[in-house]
């Protein structure tokens, strides 16, 4: 979307940088690093054991540390370059909304926030006590 104002611009080009510098960031992480050092990721369940039932604990899979910088990296560099990019995505009330959807899930399943819709268009999120419940 073309910028209306100077400002704008500047927002838009700044951004256009910011993305290039975090995707040559990332490229330049992911080649440098070394990934050989992993963490495990791993799942627990209750599981039918020879003494019956009992917490069963499974390796899924080794994740290499090092790549937990680049992948930030590129997740910004996508970002940077979508807000400057020439689509208007303010036009696609699809995306806004799957967007305003997904954030209000995050914040009620993680903090157990209500948000509210207001006649304005405007949203706002309020925290619920922890000694209301």
């Amino acid at each position: 979307m073309k910028p209306e104002t100077k400002l704008g611009q500047q927002l838009q080009s700044f951004n256009r940088w910011a993305g290039l510098t975090h995707l040559v960031q990332a490229i330049a992480l992911a080649v440098i690093l070394n990934t050989e050092t992993t963490i495990p990721v791993i799942t627990r369940f209750f599981g039918q054991t020879p003494d019956g039932v009992a917490p069963v604990t499974e390796t899924l899979f080794e994740f290499p540390i090092a790549l937990i910088g680049p992948i930030f990296l590129f997740i910004s560099a996508i970002a940077h370059l979508f807000i400057s990019s020439p689509i208007p995505f303010r036009s696609m009330p699809a995306l806004v909304s799957y967007s305003h959807s997904c954030s209000s899930i995050v914040l009620q399943s993680t903090c157990g926030c209500n948000t509210k819709r207001l006649a304005s268009g405007r949203t706002t999120h309020t925290a619920r006590s922890l000694t209301s419940y």
